[in-house]
C-alpha cells in the first residue's frame, strides 16, 4: 500500500463534518518540537543574564515615592512589586524609571537642600506634583496603583492590603459543573471574615 502525501496540519479536516482540525504526524511533531527548542534557545540567549541590580538610592527613593502617591503603598509591597517589574515584563522602562528617580532627587536637593528620603510627606508631595504629566510621573502612578491592588503573586499588594481597602475577597475556587461531578466547593470566606455556607452542596 502506498502511503498517502499527508496534507499540512492546518489544512485537514475532520472525517464528518469537514471542519478544519489541528494534528500532526510523528514526524511533524518531531519537527515541530525541535523548531520550538531553538526557538525557546535563541530566545533565552538574548533574554537572560544577571538580574539588574539598582542602586540603594534608587530603590529608597522609589519606594518613599509611591508611598507618597498611595500612603500604605511601601507596607503593600509596591515598591518590590516595580522592581520585580523592571527586572522582567518592563525592562523598555527602566531608563523613564532611572531618570525619573535622578529629576525626583534634584528636585528634592534643589528646593530643600536634602535627599527626597530625609523629607517630610508634604514637602515630598510638593517635589511631585512639579513631576506631573510627565511620562515618568504618569508611569510611576499607573504601576503604583498596579502593585497596590493586582493579584499579590506579582509581588505587591502584601497581605491583601490593596483588596482589604476595597473589601474585595480576592480570587477563590469555584468549581465547574461539568467539570468537577461530585466535587464539594468549600466555604467562601471574605477578607472581613464572612462566611458564605454552601450547605454541603454537591456539584
Amino acid at each position: 500500500m502506498s502511503r498517502k502525501k499527508v496534507k499540512p496540519a492546518a489544512m485537514r479536516a475532520r472525517p464528518l463534518d469537514g471542519r478544519g482540525q489541528m494534528c500532526f504526524t510523528e514526524e511533524e511533531w518531531e519537527e515541530r518540537e525541535r523548531n520550538r527548542q531553538r526557538g525557546k534557545t535563541k530566545e533565552t540567549a538574548t533574554t537572560t543574564g544577571s538580574p539588574r541590580e539598582f542602586k540603594g538610592i534608587f530603590v529608597g527613593v522609589l519606594r518613599e515615592a509611591v508611598d507618597t502617591i498611595f500612603p500604605g503603598a511601601k507596607q503593600a509591597g509596591v515598591g518590590r512589586f516595580i522592581l520585580q517589574a523592571l527586572r522582567t515584563a518592563n525592562q523598555e522602562d527602566i531608563e523613564t524609571y532611572e531618570d525619573g528617580i535622578e529629576q525626583v532627587e534634584k528636585l528634592a536637593r534643589s528646593a530643600f537642600g536634602k535627599s527626597f528620603l530625609n523629607l517630610p510627606q508634604t514637602d515630598r508631595t510638593a517635589i511631585l506634583q512639579k513631576l506631573e504629566g510627565t511620562e515618568f510621573f504618569e508611569l510611576l502612578r499607573e504601576h503604583t496603583m498596579q502593585g497596590m491592588f493586582a493579584d499579590p503573586k506579582y509581588g505587591g499588594n502584601r497581605n491583601m492590603i490593596g483588596w482589604n481597602l476595597i473589601d474585595y475577597p480576592g480570587a477563590r475556587f469555584h468549581p465547574i459543573t461539568h467539570m468537577s461531578r461530585g466535587w464539594v466547593t468549600d466555604d467562601i470566606v471574605s477578607l472581613r471574615g464572612d462566611v458564605r455556607k454552601n450547605n454541603g452542596k454537591k456539584i
